[in-house]
């Protein structure tokens, strides 16, 4: 055969064989990088899932915690309320809903700095822990009700958000009356607060806010920057008993 015919018969088989190998190169690169994505992809899904592992572990060692905790607290709260005389005779069958309902209450306003001591101190400054206490004018009309010492038009207005009537028999139920009262108290501060009047652990507005309402306080304060004379014995007495319910744990 002649020598130019087989080196033109070669030249294109070297022509294709070099296309076919940098075909052949591209898709093994193609292939390596598929490979390496995907195999970037599943590390990716494996090191999210291991830190939401580790996320819910997290979780589940802080709910562990913070139910200690609270066991903690509802031995300290219930020995604590059991020591006192009007409840230990007239509240005794309620005092495992009322521990709870305090525990469950510092757990929901915690951020405000609102402690189990706070509740506590206002419950035993307004009423002495009487679960049907009720405060009257001179002439007799009842203006505030149960163990928080609501009155009717506040708690109308906190009942409304919880689809509820107002009555003067539901103020004596312990548990809501306390879970109202709070709620309150909690809505004072974070309003304090937002204004820049208080801190988280600054209550003295607040308590004195609870007493007389915001407008006779507030007004008075802005004009003279200290609290109404009225209100200071009360803040004072609140403060002593937080104080006190706060050295014993709670």
């Amino acid at each position: 055969m002649d020598t130019n015919k087989v080196t033109n018969l070669i030249k294109p088989l070297k022509t294709k064989t070099r296309e076919y190998s940098h075909l052949l190169s591209i898709i093994a690169s193609a292939l390596v990088a598929i490979l390496c994505a995907n195999f970037a992809f599943n590390l990716l899904n494996r090191l999210s899932a291991i830190e939401a592992d580790r996320a819910t572990l997290q979780s589940q060692i802080a709910a562990l915690v913070l139910t200690m905790d609270d066991r903690e607290r509802l031995l300290a709260i219930d020995r604590s309320l059991m020591q006192i005389p009007t409840v230990r005779n007239n509240l005794h069958d309620e005092v495992p809903a009322l521990t709870k309902k305090l525990v469950d209450l510092q757990n929901k306003y915690y951020a405000l700095g609102i402690r189990t001591s706070h509740i506590l101190s206002v419950i035993e400054v307004e009423s002495e822990f009487v679960a049907n206490a009720t405060s009257k004018t001179e002439s007799g009309k009842p203006i505030a009700y149960g163990m928080m010492q609501l009155v009717p038009t506040t708690a109308k207005t906190l009942l409304s958000k919880r689809g509820m009537t107002w009555s003067p028999g539901l103020m004596y139920d312990p548990v809501l009356n306390i879970d109202l009262g709070t709620e309150l108290l909690a809505t004072i501060h974070e309003n304090m607060i937002e204004r820049g009047f208080e801190t988280p652990n600054k209550f003295n507005l607040t308590h004195a806010i609870y007493y007389m309402g915001e407008r006779n306080i507030m007004s008075y304060y802005l004009e003279h920057g200290t609290l109404h004379p009225t209100a200071r014995d009360y803040v004072v007495r609140i403060n002593q008993a937080q104080q006190r319910w706060a050295a014993k744990g709670l």
